[in-house]
């Protein structure tokens, strides 16, 4: 096991925190990627897991870049197997991946996706996000639209079918 070994020398004094790491982490650069954060809990976070995240999620996190602050993936292998006695369940794993996104106005999405590969994880988190990002901008711009959007919204639609004001108020004879 490697030590995590912290030592601070500021105003003469020594600390010392010697354990395991819990995660390891890996923050990618360049463009909207650059606000996605990896880490991993019981798995090793590889350059591939971090492409393929970056890959799964860039479209999305382009395309909101400018309602998000910041995103983190946090990946993690956890045990599922059934009781003492269930032999047939024993040793499977879930892969998990969660991710947190804060937006400018603080709000904040979380999503978990659970699979039985991390790849899979991955994609199926790419979806969600997408789905739950277009919901919150959808509900975001509705705040701000009020009646008048509507009454100016049947207009326009009146005016695409070619009815025209004048012929409404002529009653049929």
């Amino acid at each position: 096991m490697a030590a995590l070994i912290l030592n601070l020398n500021a105003c003469g004094l020594n600390i010392m925190a010697v354990g395991t790491p819990r995660h390891s982490g890996l923050v990618m650069a360049g463009g909207a990627a650059s606000m996605l954060n990896v880490i991993g809990n019981n798995v090793e976070v590889t350059e591939a897991l971090v492409e393929a995240a970056e890959s799964k999620l860039g479209k999305s996190l382009e395309r909101y870049e400018p309602l998000l602050t910041s995103a983190t993936i946090h990946m993690k292998v956890e045990p599922r197997g059934g009781g003492l006695h269930d032999e047939k369940h024993k040793g499977l794993e879930a892969h998990v991946a969660e991710l947190t996104a804060v937006c400018k106005d603080k709000h904040t999405i979380k999503l978990e996706a659970e699979c039985p590969d991390m790849y899979a994880s991955l994609d199926e988190l790419s979806d969600k996000f997408s789905r739950s990002m277009r919901k919150y901008k959808e509900r975001k711009m509705d705040k701000g639209r009020g009646e008048g959007h509507a009454e100016a919204a049947a207009i326009l639609a009146d005016a695409a079918l070619g009815v025209d004001e004048e012929e409404q108020d002529v009653p049929a004879m």
